[in-house]
């Protein structure tokens, strides 16, 4: 008994170091594995909570996986990007990812622009010292806050943020084209193989 507590008592504390590292797969899998042992730790005092453990470890990993997402679409990182694919496919929810990147690029181009916008319209004194009340204006009621001098600088930051953006787009099909012809080389690998056996 107190074997299973320890196992039971590791898988919690593996759970919660793969969803630090943000290694969803293996979190997804351990926590259908203590999911699995919640009716055994019913029976012990020590294990009782284990049922909470997992359904906040489910809940967290959705809450990181959309924001690992989100992170991706900043700043593509394959080894993350490939993993938070993974975790969706494991959750049964892959067809939400398209829609979810798609939002994260449109609120990052919103973001960035109107955090620029903002930053060089506060670079006039007159309107520095109304800073509050250009916050609240509209996007673009701010954008005719910007002075002259001011605009072309704007215009550029925000230009810069685009172009990252489009390299992350361009470097997550890339990552797709080489994914699909990685499988169609081992389902031709596979046919082939088999074909061969066929044969003998």
């Amino acid at each position: 008994m107190i074997e299973i507590i320890k196992k039971i008592k590791q898988r919690e504390a593996a759970l919660n170091q793969a969803l630090e590292d943000g290694d969803f797969p293996q979190a997804i899998a351990l926590c259908l594995q203590c999911k699995k042992a919640i009716p055994l730790a019913q029976k012990f005092p020590a294990l009782r909570s284990l049922n909470t453990v997992v359904q906040s470890s489910y809940e967290a990993i959705q809450r990181k996986l959309d924001n690992s997402l989100a992170d991706v679409t900043r700043s593509f990182d394959p080894v993350k990007y490939e993993r938070v694919l993974r975790g969706y496919r494991l959750l049964g929810s892959t067809h939400r990812v398209l829609e979810k990147l798609q939002r994260h690029f449109i609120e990052t181009i919103h973001s960035n622009a109107e955090n620029s916008v903002y930053a060089h319209a506060l670079m006039s004194p007159e309107n520095a010292a109304q800073a509050e009340v250009i916050k609240e204006l509209k996007f673009n009621e701010q954008c005719s806050k910007v002075q002259e001098e001011h605009f072309l600088s704007c215009l550029l930051v925000i230009l810069e943020y685009a172009c990252e953006l489009m390299k992350t787009h361009y470097q997550m099909s890339d990552w797709h084209r080489a994914y699909e012809e990685y499988v169609l080389s081992c389902e031709e690998h596979e046919r082939e193989s088999e074909r061969v056996a066929c044969l003998r």
